[in-house]
């Protein structure tokens, strides 16, 4: 019953958008004005979303697209994971298989899990075994390539920076001075 009219009606529903896009004019009060008839809301949480991640590097590999595999854990258990291309941004990581994830991010985060934790794996269609077998065939293949070198055409120049800066390996060693323990 409004002060126009009156409805006879099986059902209602209210599509009144939420706090996501309010340049399409929602603001959320929709869930309001649904708890008010008496209805029950279950906690609203982000989906499709981009990740923040702690680490300062991501700034450095800011606009880098790579295709890869992200893993979420929390509490040392596997939540989810997604292939496709990940974009790496100055705040941490975005891209389709990131948005797919990111609602069990923001579950697990709003149970109270302190740590929610992405991994990246930018060799997503090779085992460990067969990454190690293709990286000491390349050292054998150019043993005397700086390592800074060593990864072009495996990996974008400033991602390959970070995974051997990570990986505690100076850019100047020669690939025949890597060690089976470094691949």
């Amino acid at each position: 019953k409004t002060t126009q009219n009156t409805w006879t009606c099986d059902a209602v529903i209210l599509a009144a958008g939420s706090k996501a896009s309010n340049i399409s004019g929602s603001d959320g009060s929709g869930y309001d004005l649904a708890k008010s008839l008496g209805h029950s809301i279950i906690p609203v949480l982000p989906a499709l979303v981009q990740l923040h991640c702690a680490e300062s590097f991501y700034k450095e590999i800011a606009g880098i697209r790579v295709q890869g595999r992200v893993t979420l854990y929390a509490k040392g258990q596997k939540l989810a994971e997604d292939t496709g291309e990940i974009q790496l941004t100055n705040y941490g990581i975005s891209g389709i298989p990131v948005f797919q994830i990111s609602r069990f991010a923001a579950k697990a985060l709003s149970e109270g899990t302190i740590e929610v934790r992405a991994e990246l794996d930018f060799m997503p269609d090779f085992t460990k075994e067969q990454l190690k077998s293709f990286l000491l065939s390349r050292i054998q293949m150019r043993p005397e390539k700086p390592v800074g070198t060593f990864l072009t055409g495996v990996f974008h120049e400033k991602l390959a920076c970070i995974l051997l800066e990570r990986a505690g390996i100076s850019e100047k060693f020669l690939a025949k001075d890597l060690t089976k323990a470094d691949v």
